[in-house]
C-alpha cells in the first residue's frame, strides 16, 4: 500500500509537470538539482528522511517534497525547453534521487545492510533484479506494466540472499530494502527514459 502512494504521487507531480511549456535550449536533467536553494535542500533532506514510518510511506513527508520539488521541475522544464515525456521522467528522476539520498541518510537501514545491498546491486546477476524492481515501479506508476509472480521471487530472492530478510530486531528490513530498491528503479527509469 504505502509503495502504490508513492508512486501514485509521483505520477500526479509528473502529469502536473507534463504541461509546461517549452521554451530555451536544454541544460539536462541536473537542473533540477541545481535550482534549490540551500533552504529547501535542508527541507527536502528532512522531509526524505522520514519518509518511512515503520516499513510503511510517510505520505505528509512525500507531500512536502513534491511541494518542494514541483517549481524546480517546472522551471527546469520551461528553461530547457523540455518536451511532455521528458518533464515526465525529469519528475521520476528527481523524486527518486531525493528520496534515495534521504533514505539513506535516515538510518532505517544500516551502514552494513546499506553496504550488502549495494555490492549486490553491483554483481553479475542484478539485470534480473532491476528489471523486476523497474517492473515493479512501472506497474504502482499504473503503467501497462504488470508485476509477475517470477519478479516477486526474483526480488525475495535477491534480499534473502544478501540477508537482509531479517533485520534488527523491531524492524522491517526486506519491506526498507524494497522501499529503497523503488526509489532507485523510479531514479533508473527516469534517467533513462529522459535520455531516449
Amino acid at each position: 500500500m504505502g509503495r502504490i502512494s508513492t508512486f501514485a504521487a509521483v505520477a500526479t507531480l509528473a502529469a502536473a509537470m507534463v504541461s509546461a511549456p517549452a521554451m530555451a535550449q536544454d541544460t539536462g536533467i541536473t537542473c533540477i538539482q541545481n535550482s534549490y536553494t540551500a533552504e529547501q535542500i535542508g527541507a527536502i533532506g528532512d522531509a526524505s528522511r522520514n519518509l518511512a514510518n515503520g516499513s510503511q510511506l510517510n505520505q505528509s513527508a512525500l507531500n512536502q517534497i513534491v511541494m518542494i520539488a514541483a517549481p524546480a521541475i517546472q522551471a527546469c522544464a520551461t528553461q530547457s525547453g523540455w518536451d511532455q515525456q521528458q518533464a515526465m521522467y525529469a519528475t521520476f528522476y528527481e523524486m527518486g534521487r531525493v528520496s534515495e539520498q534521504g533514505f539513506r541518510a535516515s538510518g532505517l537501514l544500516t551502514p552494513n545492510e546499506l553496504a550488502r545491498l549495494d555490492a549486490g546491486l553491483a554483481g553479475p546477476d542484478s539485470a534480473d533484479v532491476w528489471a523486476a524492481v523497474e517492473n515493479t515501479v512501472m506497474a504502482s506508476l499504473g503503467g501497462t506494466v504488470q508485476v509477475s509472480n517470477m519478479d516477486a521471487l526474483t526480488m525475495g530472492a535477491f534480499i534473502t540472499g544478501l540477508g537482509l530478510d531479517v533485520g534488527s530486531a523491531g524492524t522491517d528490513t526486506p519491506e526498507l530494502v524494497g522501499m529503497l530498491l523503488g526509489f532507485m528503479g523510479l531514479q533508473r527509469i527516469g534517467s533513462r527514459e529522459f535520455a531516449n
